[in-house]
């Protein structure tokens, strides 16, 4: 928040590390963490938009081959593929748009699906463990053709024998909290937000974020102990994981509280209302890194023509420099056979 206030410019990571560490050092980090990595990540956008709306509703839809379609996994996953280039299409056609108009989209977004939270709040508070076992085993085979009583053959499957492991759980514990930076990923757009160098509505809006995150969490998961339990909460997930469980979707909590409606036209609402937390946030896989490129371009160390923007403000040059890339690294995610080794590399 204080980096916020002093440097408030667009494509403010980059700013400070360049300004602190140097050009060449704040450059180079700036490429790595902000540009070619999120090349990377529309395959990963993807695979949210296939797990959290095409499969669950293709589902319900009774659609069975649509959703085998988009549930495939590399290296010979076209639906996929697919999902990559609408999540690439998409983000490009938000910014597109310019920051205000994005901007209009998000609070739609945003207060739609947290109608959509607080009604799946309501169904686990009032559902309890008894209800959702027996509309598993209901769901579950007419959903996804799995055989009777999948609720235990879900346990059985991703059961695993636990020990003491405090230091290793201490040790995973940074890297499941990851998605608490989501609330601040737009650190790096600050610079373009009205009043951006009041460092009290800075630290207001990252520590609000923040704590109103991790309280959520909190919550939906003791949720999902008392209604789903915890047990079968954790197996069902290892199962998937492993390729073992009966039901072939990943068990996304969202589609798991549908089940408790007991109404195909209730559940598919209620899954498309929560869809709006994914299409009000996807624009983000370019919409930082735009403006890191942007900053970079400005200061002279990338060709000038990399920082023209349109008469809106849009960094469109910029913008092709995360499209254009994002295509054949998504080709190689949803087809190649060395993926992660290359990744690695």
């Amino acid at each position: 928040a204080a980096l916020i206030a002093v440097m408030p410019r667009a494509g403010g990571d980059y700013v400070w590390t360049s300004r602190v560490l140097g050009g060449g050092i704040g450059f180079v980090l700036a490429v790595t963490g902000w540009w070619f990595i999120l090349w990377h990540w529309v395959p990963i956008y993807a695979d949210f938009l296939n797990k959290e709306v095409f499969v669950p509703l293709a589902a319900i839809l009774g659609l069975d081959g649509v959703a085998a379609f988009f549930n495939q996994v590399p290296p010979d996953a076209p639906g996929l593929f697919i999902s990559c280039m609408i999540v690439a299409v998409l983000a490009s056609a938000y910014i597109s748009l310019g920051m205000r108009a994005y901007a209009r989209i998000q609070k739609f977004c945003f207060y739609g699906a947290l109608v959509g939270l607080a009604v799946m709040v309501v169904i686990l508070l009032f559902g309890s463990q008894s209800a959702f076992v027996s509309a598993f085993n209901r769901e579950s085979q007419e959903l996804f053709g799995a055989g009777g009583n999948a609720y235990q053959q879900t346990i059985r499957a991703g059961g695993v024998e636990t020990s003491s492991a405090f230091l290793p759980t201490l040790l995973l514990i940074p890297f499941v909290a990851f998605f608490n930076l989501y609330s601040n990923w737009g650190a790096t757009l600050y610079g373009e937000v009205r009043g951006a160098s009041d460092f009290r509505k800075n630290i207001y809006a990252m520590a609000g974020a923040l704590v109103f995150t991790s309280v959520a969490a909190v919550v939906l998961l003791l949720l999902f102990a008392k209604t789903f339990g915890w047990e079968f909460y954790i197996a069902a997930n290892n199962a998937f994981w492993a390729g073992e469980g009966p039901v072939s979707a990943w068990p996304y909590p969202g589609l798991l509280a549908a089940m408790l409606l007991d109404n195909p036209i209730l559940q598919f609402l209620f899954i498309a209302v929560m869809s709006l937390w994914f299409f009000g946030w996807c624009g983000s896989v370019f919409l930082s890194s735009t403006r890191v490129v942007f900053a970079t371009a400005f200061d002279r160390v990338l060709p000038e023509w990399v920082s023209r923007t349109s008469n809106n403000g849009v960094p469109y040059a910029a913008l092709l420099l995360m499209l254009i890339p994002s295509i054949p690294i998504s080709y190689m995610y949803a087809f190649g056979e060395n993926f992660a080794t290359y990744v690695l590399d």
